[in-house]
Formats: structure tokens, C-alpha cells, sequence
């Protein structure tokens, strides 16, 4: 299925790295998607709508950067420019958002901020999420499901699963006995 395609379906896909624009500013990084025009140059130059304008204001405030609208990602942390990406799914109001590791490299304060904001995007959307960080997974998931070696190890309940003895075996390196 091409990128299109997908995105036509309601599936917004946000990988490790973020993907956002350094040369437009937090505001306009968001504006791109909420214009719903076809181009960049297109989106950068339409006047938006009070309702466009509303829906990017109240976007910046549930991503936590409204204050940095006017800044360029540059000056951003990687939580924040992690977030402003998950503000630019969230413009196109998806009804899927896959999340690549979307805590990688991201200390426990910025881990805490984004778990907040996927606790509270998921009640306007259904979030996949792939992640290594154990309690990251624990704190945002209703279920878990364990892959190994492209087969699934295990699904169901954080509890559940961190206590099934092949989970152990694969992910420690032992099994209880």
C-alpha cells in the first residue's frame, strides 16, 4: 500500500526519528497538515480558517508547546520535537497512530510527559505503539503483545505477559524456576 493510501485510511505513522520541518516554525510544522492543501508551498501561503486556527491552537496546547509556537525546532529538546511530530499526526485526526520508540532517547521526565499525552490521545484515537522501554509500556498499555523473532510470544496484560516463563527466557536470558 503506498503512503497515501495509507494515510487516506485514517493511519498516521510516526517512525523513531522525528520527521518534522527545522525551517518552519512549531506553528507552521502543525499548519502543514491542518490546511489539508496538497503541497508545501500551498499549505505555507492558505489562510486558515478560524475553525483551522482554533483546531492548531488547541492542538499546541495538548502537545504542551502553544508557548513555542513561534520558535523553529531547532531550539526544541527531543521530547518536545518527539511531541510537535505527534501534534502534526494529530492535525490530520487520524483514527490509528502507529509509534515507532517513541520514547527512545528521551530521559524519565520526557518519557512521564509523553506518556501523559498518549493517556490522553488515546481517547481520541487508537494508538500502536512498538517500545523497549518496559515501563513506558506498563504505564501506557492496556495490552501487550510480545514478539520474537517475527512471531508472537505472547499478548494480553502487562502482568500477564512479564510473567510468562518464554517472555523471561527470550527477554532476560533466563527462565524462573
Amino acid at each position: 500500500m503506498k503512503d497515501y493510501d495509507i494515510f487516506r485510511h485514517g493511519i498516521s505513522r510516526k517512525f523513531q526519528a522525528p520527521s518534522i520541518f527545522n525551517g518552519l516554525t512549531v506553528y507552521e510544522n502543525i499548519g502543514i497538515t491542518a490546511s489539508q492543501h496538497h503541497s508545501v508551498f500551498n499549505s505555507l501561503h492558505a489562510k486558515f480558517s478560524g475553525e483551522q486556527k482554533d483546531a492548531i491552537e488547541d492542538i499546541l496546547t495538548f502537545i504542551g508547546l502553544a508557548d513555542l509556537k513561534d520558535q523553529f525546532p531547532m531550539v526544541l529538546s527531543h521530547g518536545q520535537k518527539q511531541w510537535l511530530e505527534i501534534g502534526i499526526l494529530m492535525a490530520s485526526n487520524p483514527r490509528l497512530i502507529l509509534l515507532d520508540e517513541p520514547v527512545a532517547g528521551m530521559g524519565r521526565k520526557e518519557t512521564q510527559k509523553t506518556e501523559e499525552l498518549l493517556l490522553k490521545l488515546r481517547q481520541r484515537c487508537t494508538i500502536i505503539c512498538v517500545e523497549h522501554d518496559m515501563q513506558f509500556c506498563q504505564d501506557i498499555s492496556d495490552s501487550v503483545t510480545v514478539f520474537h523473532e517475527g512471531q508472537v510470544l505472547d499478548e494480553g496484560s502487562f502482568d500477564k505477559v512479564q510473567q510468562n516463563p518464554k517472555v523471561i527466557d527470550v527477554y532476560l536470558g533466563r527462565s524462573e524456576d
